[in-house]
């Protein structure tokens, strides 16, 4: 399982939605699917949250 922590506790994610590449910081082409969302948690101080996140391809 992989981990990606958002700095915005605002960006509201739920278990089950796909995480997409936005193409935005020119390396990847937007629209490649990386996985979905297992669980997503928010630190102690309320200020980030933490998004588990089940790859579509394992290496």
């Amino acid at each position: 399982m992989s981990k990606m922590t958002l700095f915005n506790v605002n960006d509201k994610l739920k278990a089950g939605e796909m995480i997409v590449t936005s193409g935005l910081g020119g390396i990847y082409l937007p629209g490649i699917e990386i996985g979905k969302v297992k669980e997503v948690k928010i630190d102690n101080l309320g200020l980030n949250q933490t998004a588990y996140i089940e790859p579509f391809i394992v290496e």
